[in-house]
């Protein structure tokens, strides 16, 4: 149950999930610390907190944003201080080849940080969120579960890779000691920043991109994977690991019903693995003339065609869940991003 004697600990807050967990843990009665580097921006947070909270500066003024960065191992020992609980979403997502050192730094070595400085500092419990990438590939057609070995495999992003290292640093940390819970989120999709992550491809496809692949995942509403990870830690589950996904969607229907919710054309071109790399190529040319973010990349055109299943059952079994379905997210998605480009004229 909530307690506000509990002082709980988020890395990563300024995020998607971050921000929709900050504003859950805010309303429970949670004290709640929450790192963000020097020049990081809120504006997530408060976009967040302003479409679902009745009094959201009210709500803001709760949280005690401390300055830190999960590869400083100091800050992170300094915001433990006083800490029962961490919430460790801190990550870093590129599949551009000159990001490899970062992804190696902030997921792998800052969570074995995060990992070091809890067992020092004495904090009780670690929740740490991981990704669907750190689990292994089933066989064709099969399904991925909790217990589906990793494998080296050709289709592994360099991002996969670093979060099963990651995820390796807190079983590590579990054996000496810590407590930990890790869950494993599929695609996750909800209101925040429209120029990152799934946001993006909101926003592109409101645009009119025309492409789609024949590609399969699994996708989970934003205020599911926080619900479900504040009922697993309230249970007080432990050492497991959960798949967070309600249903596995092929790319192309998803972008339909993003279309159709969000009154734009749907996506008419099939982009089969010869076009992706041909588009990886002409993406890489303009960002480095535009110095944007390339919209697909050799790593995501190596993915884009990929069928991943996942099984969420484990969750059913420890929890009594349901999960949002995805058209009545979309719906809701939809109508914030309308919104929002209202606002902006």
């Amino acid at each position: 149950m909530p307690n506000e004697n509990q002082t709980i600990l988020v890395t990563g807050g300024t995020g998607l999930l971050g921000a929709h967990l900050l504003r859950e843990l805010v309303s429970q009665g949670y004290r709640v610390k929450a790192i963000r580097r020097e020049r990081s921006s809120a504006q997530t947070v408060e976009k967040v907190f302003h479409a679902y909270l009745p009094n959201p500066a009210e709500s803001l003024n709760q949280i005690e944003w401390l300055t830190g960065d999960v590869t400083d191992y100091y800050s992170l020992e300094n915001a433990m201080q006083g800490v029962d609980k961490i919430f460790h979403l801190a990550g870093y997502i590129s599949f551009e080849k000159k990001h490899h050192p970062k992804l190696e730094a902030i997921n792998v070595q800052g969570t074995a940080n995060v990992v070091n400085a809890a067992l020092h500092t004495g904090v009780s419990r670690l929740v740490h969120v991981s990704s669907v990438t750190a689990l292994g590939h089933a066989e064709e057609d099969g399904f991925i579960s909790e217990k589906t070995p990793w494998k080296n495999a050709p289709e592994n992003t360099h991002y996969a890779i670093t979060k099963q290292a990651g995820e390796r640093e807190v079983w590590r940390g579990a054996e000496e000691g810590l407590d930990v819970l890790v869950v494993n989120p599929a695609l996750i999709i909800g209101y925040g920043d429209w120029h990152s992550g799934t946001g993006r491809v909101v926003h592109s496809i409101a645009q009119g991109q025309p492409f789609y692949t024949s590609g399969v995942n699994g996708w989970v509403d934003v205020r599911d994977a926080v619900r479900a990870i504040l009922q697993l830690e309230s249970a007080g589950i432990k050492h497991e690991r959960f798949i967070l996904s309600s249903q596995n969607i092929p790319l192309k229907e998803a972008f339909e019903q993003m279309a159709d919710m969000l009154g734009s054309k749907k996506p008419y071109l099939k982009a089969g693995n010869t076009l992706l790399k041909v588009a990886a190529i002409a993406e890489t040319i303009k960002s480095k003339i535009t110095g944007g973010e390339p919209l697909i990349t050799p790593e995501t055109a190596k993915t884009a065609n990929l069928k991943s299943y996942y099984d969420n059952s484990k969750l059913f079994q420890h929890i009594d869940f349901s999960y949002t379905p995805f058209e009545e997210t979309l719906r809701e998605v939809a109508r914030l991003y309308k919104a929002d480009m209202l606002r902006k004229g």
